[in-house]
C-alpha cells in the first residue's frame, strides 16, 4: 500500500543517493556533496556558471 510516509522514505533514500553518491558530469564527476565540501571555502563558490 502506498502512503505519504512510505513515499517520503523512498524520496529520502533517492535524495541521499543523488546528492551523496552519484557523480554529476557538470560537477567534474563529483557528487553534489563532494563538490560543496571541496568548494565551500573558495571565493567563487556562489558564482553561477553556465547561464
Amino acid at each position: 500500500m502506498f502512503s505519504l510516509k512510505n513515499s517520503q522514505e523512498k524520496l529520502d533514500v533517492w535524495r541521499e543517493d543523488y546528492n551523496g553518491f552519484r557523480p554529476h558530469s557538470s560537477l567534474g564527476d563529483m557528487s553534489p556533496n563532494e563538490y560543496i565540501e571541496k568548494n565551500e571555502n573558495t571565493p567563487d563558490f556562489l558564482v553561477m556558471t553556465g547561464t
